[in-house]
């Protein structure tokens, strides 16, 4: 059993004192196995962490008769989503294209123009006929005015068909559950240094064995996050975000159909007769444009969450505000002992400078120092929690937040043991909002309209204002009321000889200090040039 226990894992390294202070219960079981040979019992101790991404790592010690058997380190290091996906329908790329021919009185069997099916193919319209699309027959007018000889209603044949902007066939699918996974370490110091290490990908209540252990990720709770409901699209290379409301008009069962356009089409356009054409709106989408734009493919970055693939498969990672229950099960009846560390860390003035009110949130880069080699911090900025990596040297750690007001300034407090440090993290953000941006996505249906009420901090634009031009607007007042009292006293003659009379005295009052202040500088030169000539004069007599 001790050389068992010699070469136990946890996660301690030998140059770190101690973890966080975690939830941790122990207890002991008698356990008995049964079989044709009788029944067998022995003791096994069992511990339950509490473990998430605030607070990282937990410290054990496992000791008998009060000696030291090995010391254990569990370190979280991440909680994924991964996405099991179902197929809605596999679609292309396409723009909308329209063909028409216009039929006078006379020259068509009406009964043809009123039993045109959505998909014929006409002969009038053969240019669109190698496409997928929409055909359609409506009445239009007649006469000289409308190039037709008879005066009564003509026929509109036209046909609404879609070209391909690229070769890429598409899939649109959704998930229909994210399979949860922790990843985590462990590091094990046994009684004569032996350290082992090892990562484990544990599925929630499926045992697995790191000898002498037995780790098992009994609960696990995950936040509410409404864009995992979303829907993706793939090309089978790029995945991307579909937009709210994607309705593709191009619609196929399978890729094999995508790729030969053969496929159903449920435009989305509206068309009315003019004199001599067809006229058609049409709700046009470039999905081309869409996978290749940043703000929708993959890799996405949130504040708490990050979109990735792997392997083909869709990954989400949470990165806060979860939280998990581990148990550590070995045989033996042991005594366990958290270890805490007592170090002391502190944390910089960050300055960031990022947007406001908008997806990928503020990033800032924090600088960690701590008084040991390496800890693991705990950072408070307001509602928010973080953990942070914290070294002798200093060590940069990216923490994300929403905003929603330019000028941002937290005030934040990290703790390693018992000290707590505070510092701040300031800076003014951008405002990257457009009113023709928010208008492009109400009508392309990728957000609703009260999403899009994101207007700028005018609070903040007035301080601004305020500041930089308030030197400006007191200058200007000044020199107004100056040009006025000019004017009014020029204009009445006993304000003029008031006028007159202050600036006499001012003149007075001005000689009369200037005199004071020569006076007083040139009195050591007139004492010197009397010294002088005194000198001079007994220097004659005595001649």
């Amino acid at each position: 059993l001790w050389s068992e226990l010699a070469i136990l894992v946890t996660l301690i390294c030998t140059s770190s004192s101690g973890c966080q202070q975690v939830d941790i219960y122990d207890h002991q079981i008698l356990s008995c196995y049964r079989s044709d040979k009788g029944e067998s019992c022995h003791a096994d101790t069992s511990a339950i962490a509490k473990i998430k991404p605030f607070k990282q790592e937990a410290c054990l010690r496992l000791t008998s008769n009060d000696t030291t058997l090995i010391e254990m380190k569990l370190l979280w290091r991440s909680l994924e989503l991964t996405c099991e996906r179902e197929s809605l329908l596999f679609s292309r790329s396409t723009r909308y294209a329209l063909l028409d021919s216009k039929r006078c009185p006379h020259t068509l069997d009406p009964a043809r123009g009123r039993n045109v099916e959505p998909s014929p193919a006409l002969a009038e319209l053969q240019k669109a006929n190698d496409y997928p699309g929409v055909t359609g027959c409506v009445e239009s007018c007649g006469g000289p005015g409308c190039d037709c000889l008879y005066p009564s209603s003509g026929c509109f044949f036209y046909r609404i068909y879609l070209i391909p902007n690229d070769n890429a066939v598409y899939e649109v699918f959704r998930c229909t559950r994210w399979k949860p996974s922790v990843y985590l370490e462990i590091a094990i110091n046994g009684p004569h240094h032996q350290e082992k290490l090892g990562t484990l990908h544990l599925i929630p209540n499926q045992p697995q064995i790191f000898p002498p252990l037995t780790v098992t990720l009994s609960s696990l709770s995950v936040p509410p996050l409404p864009i995992l409901s979303s829907r993706f699209i793939s090309d089978g290379n790029r995945t991307a975000i579909a937009p709210a409301k994607y309705d593709p008009p191009l619609k196929c069962r399978s890729s094999e159909e995508a790729l030969n356009m053969t496929c159903t089409v449920e435009e989305n356009c509206k068309c009315e007769p003019a004199e001599i054409k067809m006229v058609c709106d049409c709700n046009d989408f470039n999905l081309t444009a869409h996978m290749l734009n940043p703000a929708y493919r993959l890799p996405i970055l949130r504040p708490n969450l990050e979109f990735t693939t792997r392997n083909g498969h869709l990954v989400s990672k949470v990165l806060h505000s979860t939280t998990a229950e581990f148990v550590v099960r070995i045989k033996d009846q042991l005594r366990i002992i958290s270890v805490i560390s007592n170090a002391v860390c502190t944390g910089e003035t960050a300055y960031v400078r990022s947007c406001y009110k908008c997806a990928k949130g503020v990033r800032a880069m924090v600088k960690c120092t701590s008084s040991t080699q390496e800890e693991r911090a705990e950072i408070r900025c307001g509602d928010q929690a973080f953990t942070v990596k914290c070294t002798s040297q200093g060590a940069q750690t990216e923490l994300r937040f929403n905003a929603d007001k330019a000028r941002f300034d937290v005030e934040c407090s990290v703790q390693c043991g018992q000290s707590t440090q505070i510092f701040k993290i300031v800076g003014i953000l951008r405002y990257t909002g457009s009113i023709y941006t928010s208008a492009r996505r109400m009508l392309n249906g990728e957000r609703e309209v009260f999403s899009e009420i994101n207007l700028p901090n005018f609070g903040h634009l007035i301080d601004v204002f305020l500041k930089w031009t308030g030197t400006l607007l007191i200058t200007v007042i000044a020199v107004i009321l100056a040009l006025l009292a000019t004017y009014f006293c020029i204009a009445n003659t006993a304000c003029f000889f008031l006028l007159k009379l202050s600036l006499r005295l001012a003149w007075t009052v001005f000689r009369v200090i200037f005199c004071m202040l020569w006076n007083v500088a040139s009195t050591p030169l007139l004492v010197y040039r009397q010294a002088r000539n005194r000198m001079k004069k007994e220097e004659e007599k005595l001649l």
